[in-house]
């Protein structure tokens, strides 16, 4: 007896067999590709460790609401003078820093609205003091 598959029963097979191998292929653990990213403890695998070694751009910016641009002395100046002046409507500032497509917050501020709950001069203070600092770790790289 001479079993018949039909033209769609063996293009079915051979997709099946395709996604399988590629699937196969795919799966496994690091093949010798780079680690940004090592632990050495448990600590380090909560954390992160990121491996310099590896890194080939390393950029910081800075994010205010919807605009961004470079962590910088003359970035921050020009955020917190907006933000003294009240220029806004409803803001979060954060700091971080990009090692190749990988983003590390430094600093984030409490969201602000001109409303509900507008910025002090206390809390203006915090935001340029945890931005600063942000940029002072990213100069320690």
């Amino acid at each position: 007896m001479k079993i018949r598959f039909s033209k769609v029963t063996r293009f079915a097979t051979l997709a099946a067999l395709v996604a399988l191998c590629t699937l196969a292929a795919g799966c496994g653990g690091n093949r010798g590709g780079a680690r940004f990213f090592e632990y050495d403890s448990a600590v380090d695998d909560v954390n992160g460790k990121i491996n310099l070694d590896r890194i080939t751009f390393i950029t910081p910016r800075i994010k205010a609401g919807l605009v961004e641009g470079r962590l910088s002395r003359d970035y921050i100046d020009q955020v917190v003078g907006k933000i003294s002046e009240g220029d806004y409507t409803s803001f979060r500032i954060s700091a971080y820093i990009i090692f190749d497509e990988y983003r590390v917050t430094l600093y984030k501020s409490e969201l602000f609205e001109k409303t509900a709950n507008p910025a002090d001069k206390k809390d203006v203070k915090k935001i340029r003091g945890g931005l600063l600092e942000a940029l002072a770790l990213y100069e320690s790289i």
